[in-house]
């Protein structure tokens, strides 16, 4: 029923698009894109499972994205409001299906010739039954595979305001509800919260900047399996599954431990940065700094991390490249909560001929290291995720401008460390092959830098 109201959303944005393209302050446009995969290992299950657990198996996933976007636009304001339906089916495993409705909300204004201000508002509501294809283009990160529903709250705000021809201050603040309605292996909630403000000095070709992060994260408790998923001080209720204080606990010790478990973390960071523009096409740019992770209720548990960020980037008319590093705290729902991520990835796009620039030729390959934090300062046992993609897509611009059309191949590991007094005390490997033919259009056709 869901896709059905949605074709039909779509169908009705390219029937009135038209219409409305002629206002000057207004329009509606409708996208489609469609993609059917073979893949190894559809529901991205370990190889080296233990007895009794499913293996891999392979299959076929169909992938229908309607979408329809609507822009309203004045001379300082610009508001864009987006449906979209990312619709996915598997073939081979018995009936699976993934769904995901979202409903975005962007605007920009031009607060004074100095100032501009950016929102933005994201709600989706989904359902998981196997392995989600991530978007191309997206870092990797670690996925936990599993059945479940989910209602996800998003929302930015960012403000950037020049102060002179060099100096400028930007800051952004960013908020995350993930709330899982029904999941098997259970799943909890987590909020999330981040600030990151900057200032810079433009000294061209040279920027300069000192940064500041602070970020959040809360997680709800969820059953526990175990002793060891509980945490120091506690013991698993077998009747409830969950994470209780023995009754022999003497009752200073019982209530400390009780406020430092499942107590919301949070990073600070402190920063330096550098970029570098140079003539030929190239920059480099570099942040460097210091992060501490703690308990937000008391200030212990702390964890001293150095962070940074490295970036080469390489830009001309035929050919884009880019090569970054990064090591710092991000928010990662899958895992529930904050990652200490060293992430390294490689872009690449280019022109295969010319002239035309018909095709184009897109590679991406990418690494994380993730290890989860504790409300105690340590490290968890973590994660290795890789992952490589590359495309052939086929546009042509001079007859056909909304249309897309591209061939993908994708590549994923990812190695879950094994957790001392869980079920399964060993790595568990679990690799993923994919074979994706897209076709993709739009109406009417998006003006350049939409």
């Amino acid at each position: 029923m869901r896709l059905v109201v949605a074709l039909a959303c779509f169908a009705a944005g390219v029937c009135v698009a038209p219409r409305l393209a002629n206002a000057q302050a207004t329009e509606l446009r409708g996208a489609f894109n469609a993609g059917i995969q073979g893949t190894d290992n559809v529901q991205f299950v370990p190889s080296n499972a233990v007895d009794g657990v499913a293996k891999p198996r392979p299959g076929a996933v169909l992938d229908l994205v309607p979408a329809v976007i609507f822009t309203y636009e004045t001379p300082r304001w610009q508001h864009i409001v987006q449906y979209t339906l990312n619709f996915a089916t598997a073939f081979g495993v018995g009936t699976q299906v993934n769904y995901n409705n979202r409903l975005e909300l962007r605007s920009r204004y031009e607060v004074s010739e100095l100032t501009e201000s950016n929102f933005a508002l994201r709600v989706n509501q989904g359902g998981v039954t196997f392995f989600p294809e991530p978007e191309a283009g997206k870092p990797v990160a670690a996925f936990a595979p599993g059945t479940f529903t989910f209602m996800n709250f998003e929302i930015a705000e960012a403000l950037n305001r020049r102060l002179s021809d060099r100096l400028a201050v930007n800051g952004q603040i960013q908020g995350n509800v993930f709330r899982p309605v029904a999941a098997d292996p259970p799943r909890p909630a987590v909020f999330g919260a981040n600030f990151q403000g900057a200032v810079n000095y433009n000294d061209d070709p040279e920027t300069f900047a000192v940064n500041l992060g602070v970020q959040v994260a809360a997680t709800e408790e969820i059953e526990c399996i175990n002793d060891a998923q509980c945490g120091a001080g506690r013991v698993c209720a077998v009747a409830t599954r969950r994470c209780e204080i023995p009754s022999t606990t003497a009752k200073p010790l019982a209530d400390e431990i009780r406020a430092q478990a499942n107590a919301p973390i949070m990073a600070n960071r402190l920063g330096v940065g550098y970029r570098h523009d140079f003539k030929n096409g190239f920059s480099a740019e570099a942040d460097l700094g210091v992060q501490q992770a703690m308990r937000l209720t008391d200030g212990g548990g702390q964890n001293w991390q150095p962070v940074g960020r490295l970036a080469l980037r390489y830009q001309q008319e035929e050919l884009a490249l880019g090569i970054t590093g990064n090591h710092g705290a991000q928010l990662n729902v899958d895992v529930g909560g904050l990652v200490m991520a060293t992430n390294a990835e490689i872009v690449a796009a280019s022109a295969i001929d010319r002239q035309t620039r018909y095709f184009n030729l897109q590679l991406q390959a990418g690494y994380q290291r993730g290890s989860p934090f504790d409300a105690f300062g340590a490290l968890l046992p973590g994660f290795h995720v890789a992952a490589f993609d590359a495309a052939l897509t086929y546009r042509p611009e001079n007859f056909l401008p909304n249309f897309t059309a591209a061939l993908r191949y994708q590549y994923r590991i990812q190695i879950t460390e094994a957790q001392p007094g869980l079920a399964v005390p060993f790595d568990l490997i679990t690799t993923r092959h994919g074979v994706t033919l897209n076709v993709a259009f739009e109406f009417p056709e998006r003006k350049p830098g939409q």
